[in-house]
C-alpha cells in the first residue's frame, strides 16, 4: 500500500521580474498562522480556487492538508520588498507524514523542498530538495511513530534560499540546527539558474501546517547589481571580483533604492566608507592622543569607534603601515601626513 506522504514545504522559484550571517537585519515578506487565521502579504489557493484561511482550518489550530502534487495548497506572495538582498529564509512548522524514498521523485517547477523519507528497513531521514534530486540529510533525525508511521508531534524547519548564487540551505528550527548532505557532508546545494525570486511556496500530502513565514534580509551594500546585508560581505564582494579600491560598492537607502558605486562624500571619503565606519558622510574622523606609546613616534588615536561589526578598520599614515585605531603612529619628523582608513570584511 502506498504511504500518504506531506512533502513538507516545496520552494517553487521561477525567474520572475522582479550565505550570510543570519544575525543581519531581516525583514518580514509574508508569513499564514493558522491558530489566528491570519495570512499577511500572501494569497492562498488549492485545486486552483481562491480560499480563505478560515476554510482550510480544521479546529481552529492547524491547516489540514490531504492532497496530492496536482492539488496543491499554494501560498502566493506578493512583491518582493525593495530592501531584499535577494537572501529568503522560509520558516514553517507542520506535521510531517514521512514518504516512500521511492516517492521521493523529481517535481516539476521546483527549486527546494523539505520532506521525511523511510526506506525499506523503516529508516527515517529529512531529505532536501535541490537541482532535480532528493537528498539525504544529517544532524538530525526524524521521530516517527511505528504505530501512526507518522512524525511524532510537530516539525519547524527553515529554508533558506541565496538568490545571489542560487544556492539553498536546510535547518531544523528557525536556523537553528544547520543540516548537512549524508553522502560527502555539504552544507548547501545548487537549486539551478534562471531563478531571480521566489515565486510561490506549495504543499501537499497528509498532514498539517501550523505556521509558515517568510522573511527577507535587509540589503545594506550593492556590488556589480548584487545586494549584500552587511558591508564586509559587500567589500569582499568587492575584492574577490578584483575592483580597484572597492569603487564599485555603493550603500543601499533605506528605501531600497541604491546610491552611486564609489560615490565621494562630503568629507572626501567614500559614502559606504562612511557607512561601514558608521559617520555622517559630513563628518570627519577626530584624533585624540593615544594611551599607547612607541619610540620617536607621536601615537594618535580615533574617536570614532562605532564601525559596522562586519568589517575590520585599519589606519595608514601617507598609504603606509596597518594601525589600529588606538595606535596609530606618525614619524617625528617634519612634514604633511595624510591618515586613511582601510577597510575590510571580517
Amino acid at each position: 500500500m502506498k504511504l500518504k506522504t506531506i512533502l513538507g514545504v516545496i520552494a517553487c522559484a521561477g525567474a520572475c521580474a522582479s550565505f550570510s550571517a543570519f544575525a543581519n537585519t531581516t525583514t518580514n515578506w509574508f508569513e499564514v498562522v493558522a491558530s489566528s487565521k491570519t495570512a499577511t502579504g500572501v494569497t492562498i489557493t488549492t485545486n486552483n480556487a481562491p480560499v480563505l484561511i478560515q476554510d482550510l482550518v480544521g479546529d481552529g489550530t492547524k491547516i489540514a492538508l490531504d492532497n496530492d502534487e496536482e492539488t496543491p495548497l499554494v501560498f502566493l506572495p506578493g512583491s518582493v520588498p525593495a530592501t531584499s538582498d535577494g537572501l529568503v529564509t522560509i520558516t514553517a512548522t507542520a506535521e510531517l507524514t514521512p514518504s516512500s524514498t521511492n516517492d521521493l521523485v523529481e517535481i516539476t517547477g521546483a527549486k527546494a523542498g523539505f520532506a521525511v523519507g523511510i526506506d525499506e528497513n523503516n529508516v527515517s531521514n529529512f531529505f532536501g530538495y535541490a537541482n532535480g534530486a532528493w537528498i539525504k540529510l544529517t544532524s538530525g533525525k526524524p521521530d516517527v511513530n511505528p504505530d501512526t508511521v507518522k512524525v511524532d508531534g510537530e516539525t519547524t524547519f527553515s529554508i533558506v534560499l541565496d538568490y545571489r548564487t542560487n544556492k539553498v540551505k536546510y535547518y531544523l528550527g528557525e536556523c537553528a540546527t544547520l543540516l548537512t548532505a549524508a553522502e560527502g557532508g555539504a552544507s548547501e546545494f545548487t537549486f539551478g539558474t534562471g531563478s531571480l525570486s521566489l515565486t510561490s511556496v506549495d504543499a501537499w500530502g497528509t498532514g498539517s501546517i501550523a505556521s509558515v513565514g517568510t522573511v527577507c534580509e535587509v540589503a545594506v551594500a550593492e556590488v556589480a547589481g548584487k545586494r549584500y546585508g552587511s558591508m564586509g560581505e559587500a567589500v569582499n564582494a568587492a575584492t574577490e571580483a578584483g575592483i580597484v579600491d572597492k569603487n564599485a560598492v555603493a550603500v543601499v537607502n533605506a528605501d531600497g533604492t541604491s546610491g552611486t558605486a564609489g560615490a565621494v562624500a562630503d568629507n572626501g571619503l567614500k559614502v559606504w566608507e562612511c557607512e561601514a565606519l558608521g559617520i555622517d558622510t559630513d563628518e570627519q574622523i577626530t584624533l585624540a592622543k593615544s594611551t599607547k606609546q612607541n619610540a620617536n613616534k607621536i601615537t594618535l588615536m580615533t574617536t570614532n569607534t562605532s564601525s559596522d561589526d562586519s568589517v575590520t578598520v585599519k589606519y595608514q599614515v601617507n598609504g603606509v603601515g596597518s594601525y589600529d585605531l588606538d595606535d596609530i603612529q606618525i614619524p617625528m619628523t617634519t612634514g604633511i601626513y595624510t591618515i586613511t582608513p582601510v577597510i575590510t570584511g571580517k
